[in-house]
């Protein structure tokens, strides 16, 4: 079947009309904030949980949340839980377990007097800088 340019039907051109005729009410605009403040409380937590931990980690966390979606779809909205789906699900949670139990028995990092203690500086006031060692406390 051919089609030519002028009957192509794309999204990206009707979007903005229906954005413009749309009547914006209070519960919608209440809604679309809130998604936008969750949108910010999830960046600025992925920034936070990389700081503390790593990248590795922060992956890591992305696939339990993954994990426990599938199981609360189940659970919740009662899904189907073929074996594959069951086994990928056992797999990534006993992958998850491992590198948890690998990065809480790591070797914790050495404390030395940081010098920017008693400089002033915001955040070091207990004058303590974290170097070396391998896990969760490692910093790149």
């Amino acid at each position: 079947m051919r089609h030519s340019l002028n009957s192509l039907h794309t999204p990206a051109l009707t979007a903005d009309t229906r954005v413009r005729r749309y009547t914006y009410t209070w519960p919608a605009v209440m809604t679309i904030l809130a998604s936008a403040g969750l949108g910010l409380v999830v960046a600025l937590s992925t920034f936070l949980v990389i700081g503390a931990t790593s990248a590795l980690t922060f992956n890591v966390l992305g696939h339990l949340k993954t994990a426990a979606i599938v199981v609360g779809g189940c659970l919740l909205f009662g899904d189907a839980m073929p074996w594959k789906k069951a086994a990928g699900l056992a797999l990534a949670l006993a992958g998850i377990a491992w590198y948890s139990h690998i990065m809480l028995t790591a070797q914790p990092p050495t404390v030395k007097e940081s010098p920017l203690a008693g400089s002033g500086v915001k955040g070091w006031s207990q004058g303590l800088e974290v170097k070396g060692g391998d896990g969760p406390w490692s910093q790149t």
